[in-house]
């Protein structure tokens, strides 16, 4: 994509827009330095939170040559005089906002974007009972390799819930206290819901249990023990 828009804006340069070339580039240095200046901001806790955890310093790294190698792309485009090297900054800036893209965004981001991570993370255990709400059922049964998740209200999937060998699969606050109490000592039992269902059921959930949560998903496991 970087090289057909270079290609594009070489024709550009040619028919003598060196002006609006120019204006373009200086506008991709500044965009870069601005992202990069907000980028180390907050990983110095200027915002709070950190973006990159514990483990990410390699992903910080990324972003951040990337960032600077795009300003570096701007700059290129901004004053070489012949008409490649322009191009060639602009090829440059493309592969920069790119990279960080698919290679290096920080596992917060890519949990909030992608909840099986965060439920592949926090509700894994073979041997867990596992249970969902509609929203995140589908996300819980791939990214588990389950298919004998209990569910919370049916919503999209109360077609497949219809069958009878899937019945029994639909619960409300008394089966799953029920379900609870049927495996208490037994097997842990693992809740994955989105914050509005965790409202309904968190008065059922005994005091052992244990929460954890990214973005939208949340993960409750109640201990067998």
């Amino acid at each position: 994509m970087s090289i057909l828009l270079a290609a594009g804006l070489e024709r550009y340069l040619a028919a003598g827009y060196v002006r609006a070339w120019r204006f373009a580039g200086a506008a991709v240095v500044l965009a870069f330095v601005a992202v990069l200046a907000l980028v180390i901001a907050a990983q110095r806790g200027a915002f709070g939170g950190v973006p990159f955890g514990v483990g990410e310093g390699t992903r910080f790294a990324v972003v951040v040559g990337s960032l600077a190698a795009g300003a570096a792309g701007g700059v290129a485009a901004l004053w070489s005089r012949g008409t490649r090297p322009r191009a060639s900054g602009f090829v440059i800036a493309g592969a920069a906002l790119l990279v960080p893209l698919h290679f290096a965004l920080p596992h917060e981001a890519l949990d909030n974007v992608a909840p099986a991570r965060a439920v592949a993370r926090y509700a894994a255990g073979a041997d867990a009972v596992v249970v969902s709400d509609a929203p995140l059922f589908g996300t819980a049964a791939w990214a588990l390799k389950r298919n004998d998740i209990y569910v919370m209200s049916a919503g999209e999937i109360d077609y497949g819930l219809s069958y009878p060998d899937a019945r029994r699969r639909l619960l409300d606050g008394p089966a799953f206290a029920a379900l609870l109490e049927a495996n208490r000592g037994q097997r842990d039992v693992v809740l994955v819901c989105v914050p509005s269902t965790e409202e309904e059921l968190k008065a059922l959930l005994p005091s052992s249990a244990r929460r954890e949560q990214q973005g939208n998903v949340i993960v409750w496991r109640v201990p067998a023990a």
